[in-house]
């Protein structure tokens, strides 16, 4: 499945929504963004995939404003090294992190796209939202479960060693090899504790839950996209990376190279101003 490179589009401002499926955007996008033609596109299986694909150069002509800590401007480590790839970059995720509910709330963002499009008139600009993406600010998870943003800034929530290394290698390394869903059902048989945040969700929660704290955090995001947009001129894209599974075809959330459609499936929708 070939992934959809938004950089072959034209556009001015390119919003990005993290882990936004394609049928629960067209099912609630309207009312928010009616004025939005909207499409199907192919993403990613994750985050770090997606922006290996599509920025594989350097783009001085993009401003890139970042919820998100894969992309970032002070540190190499992690699974992409965005520094000196763009004009510049907003870390929205560094100063903007609410340590109560383990995320970048959507205010912090609109409000770091607002100054980057005041700031630099003459590029474009990618604003990266976490939401709909976990954690749901709806629901607080428990302090000792982390977003796990190995090496950024300590954003995952424990400093780095070879230890830690060594159980992230293992741990993804049977995921793998056993599923997702299977190896969870193991760990949680042997009553193995988990700070992971996935496995926690997956435990605590049924999937019909899950996908309503999910179109929880939609329409939150969605509600600060559509004040975005009131500031903004010419070409407007709203799209995603990759978007999240329920448990279709057995998948949770989204795992690495998966295939499954709820994952693969992202929307495009375009905007004149």
């Amino acid at each position: 499945m070939e992934i959809f490179n938004i950089l072959e589009e034209k556009w001015d401002v390119a919003i990005l929504l993290d882990a936004c499926r394609y049928d629960s955007f067209a099912s609630i996008y309207q009312e928010y963004l009616p004025k939005g033609k909207l499409e199907k596109k192919i993403g990613a299986s994750c985050t770090t995939r997606w922006l290996n694909s599509i920025f594989q150069d350097t783009y001085p002509e993009i401003v890139y404003v970042s919820g998100n800590p894969w992309i970032n401007s002070v540190t190499s480590e992690g699974r992409f090294d965005a520094r000196g790839k763009f004009g510049a970059i907003f870390d929205v995720w560094e100063w903007g992190w609410d340590e109560d509910y383990e995320t970048v709330p959507p205010r912090e963002v609109t409000k770091a796209a607002m100054m980057a499009n005041e700031e630099h008139p003459e590029k474009k600009v990618i604003v990266h939202y976490l939401q709909p993406h976990y954690p749901y600010l709806t629901d607080k998870i428990p302090r000792e479960v982390k977003m796990h943003f190995e090496g950024v800034d300590g954003r995952d929530g424990r400093a780095q060693n070879l230890v830690s290394d060594l159980s992230i290698f293992i741990n993804e390394g049977l995921e793998q090899m056993l599923g997702r869903s299977r190896f969870w059902k193991i760990r949680e048989f042997l009553e193995l504790e988990t700070d992971y945040i996935e496995e926690y969700l997956w435990r605590t929660y049924t999937p019909d839950q899950l996908q309503e704290f999910y179109e929880d955090n939609l329409r939150l995001v969605l509600s600060e996209v559509e004040e975005l947009l009131d500031c903004l001129d010419g070409r407007v894209v709203v799209t995603s990376d990759h978007g999240e599974a329920f448990g279709e075809n057995g998948d949770f959330f989204h795992p690495l190279g998966t295939k499954n459609p709820a994952v693969r499936e992202i929307p495009y929708c375009k905007f004149e101003f």
